[in-house]
């Protein structure tokens, strides 16, 4: 008899325990929805900070180790070295960016974004607009306040190459 009630009173805290466990958990779904929002939001951001040729809100969507890695290019590691990589080009361009995420996961404190873009550049001095579309993979970090930051960004265009190495992407410009 002390078997079976010992047996039911173990049996009991189990469960107990784990419906404890189950209901602190957080929601997978409701996170990965919640994340795949922060991320649409900062490609948003991307483009329009781009776009509006405002490197500064542009940076600020960067962790300090970011790393940039551009078609063409050596990586480009660290915001100062990414600002001025991508300072020259909105010197010379202005930039009209639109990108269409095909696909956001999560995992932890770690997000990618897959999608693809297509930008004109335009030279301020004068001259041919440059169309350019391709796609990207961008690698995003939760930081310790919660937001999410582009910590790691690959583009390439789909336009045969020309010499241009410097096509935005919908994550870089």
């Amino acid at each position: 008899m002390k078997t079976r009630a010992l047996y039911h009173v173990c049996l009991c805290a189990l469960t107990s325990v784990t419906l404890l466990l189950a209901g602190c958990s957080p929601r997978r779904g409701a996170d990965s929805q919640t994340v795949t929002a922060a991320v649409n939001a900062i490609s948003t951001r991307y483009s329009s900070a781009l776009n509006a040729g405002d490197l500064d809100s542009w940076l600020s969507l960067w962790t300090d180790d970011g790393i940039q890695l551009p078609p063409g290019e050596p990586p480009v590691v660290g915001k100062d070295q990414i600002r001025a990589r991508n300072q020259g080009l909105l010197d010379e361009f202005t930039v009209n960016l639109s990108s269409t995420s095909a696909e956001v996961g999560v995992a932890g404190d770690w997000a990618f974004d897959r999608g693809a873009y297509t930008a004109t550049l335009t030279p301020k001095g004068g001259g041919r607009t440059i169309p350019v579309d391709g796609k990207y993979l961008t690698i995003l970090k939760r930081q310790p306040d919660g937001s999410w930051k582009i910590h790691r960004d690959i583009f390439n265009s789909n336009v045969p190459s020309q010499g241009l190495t410097t096509a935005p992407s919908n994550k870089s410009a």
